[in-house]
């Protein structure tokens, strides 16, 4: 497990050694917005996020999001919260092929640091609370539909810690008994979805 881990904040470094190196040298006028709102739906299922311009092509996501899941008759829900780095690598070129770069449809390279709490919807089996953190380089892309809709994809592979605590929804001998996981493994990002960006002035 050190030996992964080793390899993600090698990767990481890696990453932002390009947004710090790439940007540096940005001589473009094709730049990222300077603040979008917009709402997403997809596999999450569901966000609402901002993104932020630092420079040129570089731009820091932040999101608020909802998922849950059906499992063994009850709901589990999963809140987050997530920081995202995103550096549009292919901004200036498709501006200088007069594509359309509106509300960042680009190409980019992206760190996902997330906060997941696992929270129980149901109490009809075993209880799940507790804590995801996520650290996922990833690459993806966006495009528009039309002036406010798009469409975005993301994929990445990196690491996550999880702790989660258990207690049995059946009461044995006129106990409940619970207990504790704790986790450090390797996980998958994969995002798409369709999202709205809002026209604030």
């Amino acid at each position: 497990m050190n030996t992964i881990k080793r390899k993600i904040v090698l990767g990481l470094l890696g990453l932002f050694m390009l947004f710090s190196t790439v940007s540096g040298q940005e001589k473009s006028a094709a730049s990222v917005e300077k603040s979008i709102w917009g709402i997403h739906l997809g596999i999450d299922p569901v966000s609402v996020h901002n993104e932020v311009r630092i420079k040129n092509q570089l731009a820091l996501r932040s999101e608020l999001g909802f998922g849950f899941e059906y499992s063994g008759g009850d709901w589990t829900g999963f809140p987050r919260l997530g920081i995202e780095p995103r550096f549009y690598y292919n901004l200036a070129k498709r501006a200088s092929e007069k594509k359309d770069i509106a509300g960042n449809s680009a190409n980019f390279l992206a760190v996902n640091t997330s906060l997941i709490y696992v929270t129980p919807l149901g109490s009809n089996s075993t209880k799940k609370e507790g804590i995801q953190v996520l650290v996922v380089p990833c690459w993806g892309a966006r495009r528009n539909i039309g002036e406010h809709f798009n469409v975005e994809a993301a994929v990445g592979i990196g690491y996550m810690y999880e702790k989660m605590d258990y207690t049995d929804a059946v009461s044995w001998f006129g106990n409940k008994y619970s207990w504790t996981s704790e986790k450090h493994k390797p996980t998958f990002l994969v995002r798409f979805g369709i999202g709205y960006k809002f026209n604030f002035r």
